[in-house]
């Protein structure tokens, strides 16, 4: 199980996770664990919203390059800035798992040549290894994602198979306790699912799972799976395979897949309704049959 929150100066402040608490007691009284997302979303974000903030937030990223089609460009963080997200980064981590009872931490440059582009990444995963140890943290990479701003607009590195290679084995290489490497597939962007690739990021599970131990090391492959491509997945290349938008419209989704019930098709315009605080495309969808308990995870 995953939560997420976004990320700009502030790290988690205290009260809030011990409200969190709440929420990780209820989910190790099941028998599951629990990791927390932490993300800056950069020039992703829209300058609105960060100006209605009180104070406003400052509309900042890697650079002053926006996203295409953007109006408003970003700023580019300053060196002390940089060093101070990777600070918030590493207090944010350490509220979420000794405050709030969370099991581990999530990631998700400088710039210029392939460990440049990785410094920050790099940097943000030393800190919150040295605040809650090597096992408490995992990173998800997307490495063909496309970028939405507004409607069409999208940005992309042309080939980031050289610069996610070199994170994967840095990462790999310094940090081999790890809890888990997760990649989305170069089939899914954020609003709709393209064709199965059946190769996708297996570069990158070659690289994470070897070396020394490598076979120890968990990775995580998400993205448009369906129930016969997970499990020919897992079968065939080892390794986790995650399911994210399909639990939004079936609560029971791990019972379908282990039963092979046919899934709930979602609604997307229910997904992300400002202001909404109703039930209203979160919880109100319906359990495919009443009698099915609490599941175990095997299929």
């Amino acid at each position: 199980m995953q939560a997420d929150s976004s990320m700009c100066q502030e790290s988690i402040p205290m009260h809030r996770s011990k409200h969190g608490s709440r929420v990780t007691d209820a989910v190790h009284a099941r028998g599951s664990y629990v990791f927390l997302q932490l993300w800056a979303l950069g020039r992703a974000a829209d300058p609105s919203v960060l100006e209605k903030q009180d104070p406003p937030s400052p509309y900042v990223s890697a650079s002053a390059i926006p996203l295409s089609g953007a109006a408003v460009p970003p700023r580019a963080l300053t060196e002390p800035e940089i060093k101070g997200y990777i600070a918030a980064y590493a207090k944010a981590a350490s509220n979420a798992v000794h405050g709030a009872g969370f099991d581990g931490r999530r990631d998700t440059y400088w710039g210029g040549d392939e460990e440049g582009r990785t410094k920050f990444t790099r940097e943000v995963v030393d800190a919150i290894v040295d605040a809650v140890g090597e096992e408490r943290v995992g990173i998800r990479i997307s490495p063909m994602e496309h970028v939405p701003r507004l409607v069409a607009v999208i940005m992309r590195m042309p080939n980031p198979n050289p610069t996610f290679a070199y994170l994967t084995t840095a990462l790999r290489d310094k940090h081999p306790n790890m809890a888990y490497l997760h990649v989305t597939e170069p089939r899914l962007d954020r609003r709709h699912v393209a064709d199965f690739d059946e190769d996708g990021n297996d570069f990158l599970r070659e690289i994470w799972q070897g070396g020394k131990d490598g076979e120890k090391r968990i990775f995580i492959s998400a993205g448009g799976y369906t129930r016969d491509i997970a499990l020919r997945t897992a079968e065939e290349k080892g390794g986790l395979v995650a399911f994210g938008r399909p639990y939004i419209a079936n609560p029971d989704l791990p019972a379908r897949l282990q039963k092979n019930i046919a899934l709930t098709p979602g609604d997307r315009s229910t997904y992300y309704l400002r202001g909404n605080l109703t039930p209203t495309g979160y919880n109100d969808w319906p359990f495919a049959d009443d009698s099915i308990p609490v599941v175990d995870a095997k299929l």
